[in-house]
């Protein structure tokens, strides 16, 4: 029986032959190979996929987050600023930490209507130094919300 994979002898096969069964070959590794990654891609998909809605807030737990968020003084409601969510770790807790920005003070915030905004990290969320009450820190332990850190930046 012939191995199929055995290249032609380069005495008895003309040039043309050698590059064809070579071409041929590097097609069904190709064709192997790609099937692989596919796979490959898929799982590490499915992987991250499934870690990452792990490490990030759920509806449920947001709901009960702003339900009993008690704003500063000085805070507009909280229905006119985009809020951004994250989980991060404080103290070996893992606590929901969150940015309010008005969507009216901001040229980047103004363009789409006010939302929530699930992000993977805290650096993830806009970055802003100032604008008083018009951007509002959260801090809130899903177990104890009684305990929630809210504050508004500083002004510059």
């Amino acid at each position: 029986m012939e191995d199929k994979c055995q290249a032609p002898p380069l005495a008895r096969a003309p040039l043309r032959s050698t590059v064809r069964w070579h071409m041929k070959r590097m097609r069904q590794v190709l064709k192997i190979g790609g099937m692989y990654a596919a796979v490959s891609l898929f799982l590490a998909h499915v992987a991250f996929v499934t870690e990452a809605a792990d490490d990030l807030p759920d509806a449920a737990t947001l709901r009960k987050v702003e339900e009993g968020l008690k704003l500063p003084p000085g805070a507009a409601s909280l229905a006119s600023y985009n809020r951004y969510y994250s989980y991060a770790d404080r103290d070996g807790r893992k606590v929901v930490v969150g940015l309010l920005v008005s969507a009216g003070n901001f040229p980047h915030e103004a363009e789409q209507p006010p939302s929530v905004h699930i992000v993977k990290n805290e650096d993830e969320m806009p970055l802003i130094f100032d604008g008083g009450c018009s951007v509002v820190n959260v801090v809130i332990d899903p177990l104890s919300p009684q305990d929630a850190k809210v504050w508004c930046n500083g002004v510059a």
